[in-house]
């Protein structure tokens, strides 16, 4: 496996510090004075116990639905969208909050792909503008959450600046700079086209394996035929965290619990990093299966938090640069098992 990383030692762009985006709106606070996220009505799943399955995954449990390996058009129904990984995630999270892109038409996109690039970045824009504020949570449920609710507020200003907000950073994802993260480094799995899908899933396993609490991980992904190495034609987004200790917590006896962002499903939260790992390895083999494809990560960039003990070393992050391509998803509104590429035909 070919893995080369970049370390940040000098700052990158000129941009403002503040996004360009959230300046071309006035509905957002000015710098100095980030926006408090509202309390979500947004329902949080928990798993209450044994007796409640339909939201309880335990320790040990294999995936919910088998693994299809190839065969086209074999998705399970869910109470995710079929076909895009959302059972594999939920197999042994302690909570999750859904989230789905294919949902509504400003999240879609244009050209009904998605934006799944502008959604994370977003994310990420609310756990930076959100650190270090009095009864703030930096967290990425409590960001995914706060979409939810500007989606759904009665205050149409909320959704129209956060359906402008991931449509800017869908477009030009330099938009978005960082007041309180910074770039620790980037790691990337196949530089030379080369790396098979396994190895390439080990790498990501690896790089993650050392983030500080609070910190933040942006995979980029290729979807591509899950036993061949074809070329990919199909790219996604998503987000990790190591999420901020709990008050109380402290040093490196402190549990390190994890949360996986996918704008297809949700984000997702678990109590250790073996269930992190295995939630994604599942969701890599997975999500995309239905027309023989799975996905790899082709990179992965760090972000860490001013508690963190590198921060005062690294430059300000006044752009968070963007990948080195930006493939476009699957089309989010056909139906998975028609979906097909490449000339194949359902079995269903």
């Amino acid at each position: 496996m070919e893995l080369t990383s970049q370390y940040t030692s000098t700052s990158v762009g000129t941009l403002p510090q503040d996004t360009r985006a959230d300046g071309l709106q006035s509905a957002l606070a000015q710098r100095g004075q980030p926006r408090m996220f509202a309390e979500s009505d947004t329902p949080l799943q928990f798993a209450a116990g044994r007796d409640d399955q339909r939201h309880y995954a335990a320790k040990g449990d294999t995936q919910s639905r088998g693994k299809r390996g190839g065969v086209l058009g074999a998705c399970a129904r869910s109470e995710f969208r079929e076909c895009r990984g959302g059972d594999a995630l939920k197999d042994g999270s302690t909570s999750y909050v859904k989230f789905d892109q294919n949902d509504r038409a400003e999240t879609r996109g244009t050209e009904g792909k998605g934006l799944c690039e502008g959604i994370v970045r977003d994310a990420m824009r609310r756990i930076d503008r959100n650190y270090g504020i009095t009864g703030g949570t930096a967290d990425l449920p409590t960001a995914v959450r706060s979409m939810n609710t500007d989606m759904k507020s009665s205050h149409k200003a909320d959704a129209e600046q956060f359906y402008h907000n991931i449509e800017s950073f869908q477009d030009s994802p330099t938009n978005l700079g960082l007041t309180n993260y910074r770039l620790s480094s980037t790691s990337f799995f196949n530089a030379d086209g080369l790396t098979p899908r396994t190895g390439r899933i080990d790498g990501l396993m690896s790089s993650m394996r050392n983030m500080p609490p609070g910190g933040l991980a942006l995979i980029h992904a290729s979807i591509q035929p899950a036993e061949a190495m074809e070329p990919p034609i199909n790219g996604h987004a998503l987000m990790v965290q190591r999420l901020p200790e709990e008050a109380g917590a402290h040093g490196s006896s402190a549990p390190a619990r994890y949360a996986i962002f996918d704008p297809n499903n949700g984000v997702f939260t678990y109590e250790n990093q073996d269930r992190m790992e295995t939630a994604l390895r599942q969701y890599m083999d997975s999500a995309f299966s239905e027309i023989g494809d799975g996905a790899a990560p082709d990179s992965v960039s760090f972000f860490n938090p001013p508690n963190s003990s590198n921060w005062a070393a690294l430059p300000q992050t006044l752009t968070v640069p963007a990948p080195d391509r930006m493939l476009p998803e699957p089309n989010l509104s056909a139906p998975p098992h028609i979906e097909l590429k490449r000339g194949a035909s359902s079995t269903n």
